[in-house]
């Protein structure tokens, strides 16, 4: 701070038009720098993934999504899909930026990481902020209740009919789900993750947590045996989509271009589904043929 202070104190006595000249100066190189982008931004953070060999990728730790293992690893299928990919791309690895689930977009846009590979559902909302790729897996939405299910829960619709108390983590797309089945959004409990939120549930705090029925049943694993279960049957509410992708910043759109290509192979070859079946999943776990981000975001 005391350099910074001595340097405007030095600039206050230099003649007017020296002055002047640096700001000219500074103009014109600003507006050099301008003059070289093509206005859309296009190739941008490729040219730099290209350069470094590193893609910074935002996360939530939200297994089996996209997790730290305890050795510091970024892990998880969303990485071992994206490492493929970029891959194919070019000699580039990943590297990971742990961030809440809800300051992902914020993240992204503010240049925290280059993309994200975190379990983010692609809907209209967020297509608005950032652009998905095609989509690469499809997840089943659940319910996580009490054990023995004492309100009978199976749907939102049930939620609203029995006045239950239902938390979900903030930023998930079930805070959607809740509100246009009819839960008045102020009264939806919100936590920083899965494991808080059905450590909630446990402690009384809600009657139900609703989020993707796989990061459910992997918390629900590490706790060992709580007193909690997945509702069975459930029925999804009738906007849920739960096709999940990589995000990326809106002006990035040869990066897009190249990540859907490259993701459009690894369907074709099998050599996603290997990925997938690797990790101890299934054919279930793909998107319908044909599908695109953009008829997704469209809703």
């Amino acid at each position: 701070m005391n350099i910074v202070g001595e340097r405007r104190h030095t600039a206050s006595r230099w003649p007017g038009f020296v002055v002047r000249l640096v700001a000219v100066l500074l103009l014109g190189s600003v507006m050099v720098s301008c003059g070289d982008d093509d206005g859309d931004g296009a190739g941008d953070t490729l040219e730099r993934i290209h350069e470094t060999g590193i893609v910074r990728v935002g996360f939530a730790n939200e297994a089996p999504y996209a997790y730290s293992s305890s050795d510091g690893r970024l892990v998880g299928f969303m990485p071992a899909e994206m490492e493929y990919i970029f891959g194919q791309i070019g000699d580039i690895q990943l590297e990971g930026v742990l961030t809440e689930f809800s300051g992902l977009i914020p993240g992204l846009l503010a240049g925290r990481f280059d993309v994200i590979g975190a379990g983010l559902y692609i809907n209209p909302t967020r297509c608005e902020q950032a652009t998905p790729s095609n989509p690469q897996y499809t997840a089943a939405e659940g319910l996580a209740v009490a054990e023995g299910n004492p309100l009978d829960l199976h749907s939102y619709t049930d939620l609203v009919e029995e006045g239950a108390a239902f938390g979900t983590v903030s930023g998930s797309i079930n805070l959607e789900y809740a509100v246009n089945a009819g839960i008045p959004e102020g009264e939806v409990v919100l936590f920083p993750d899965v494991p808080a939120a059905l450590s909630g549930l446990e402690a009384g705090r809600v009657d139900a947590v609703g989020m993707g029925a796989l990061s459910l049943r992997n918390v629900m694993n590490q706790m060992g045996d709580p007193p909690i279960e997945i509702a069975e049957p459930f029925t999804p509410p009738e906007d849920a989509n739960s096709y999940g992708a990589v995000y990326f910043r809106k002006d990035d759109t040869e990066l897009i271009e190249i990540y859907n290509q490259e993701l459009a192979e690894a369907v074709e070859s099998g050599q996603l589904l290997q990925i997938l079946e690797s990790l101890g999943f299934g054919p279930e776990m793909l998107p319908p043929e044909g599908l695109t981000a953009e008829q997704l975001c469209e809703g």
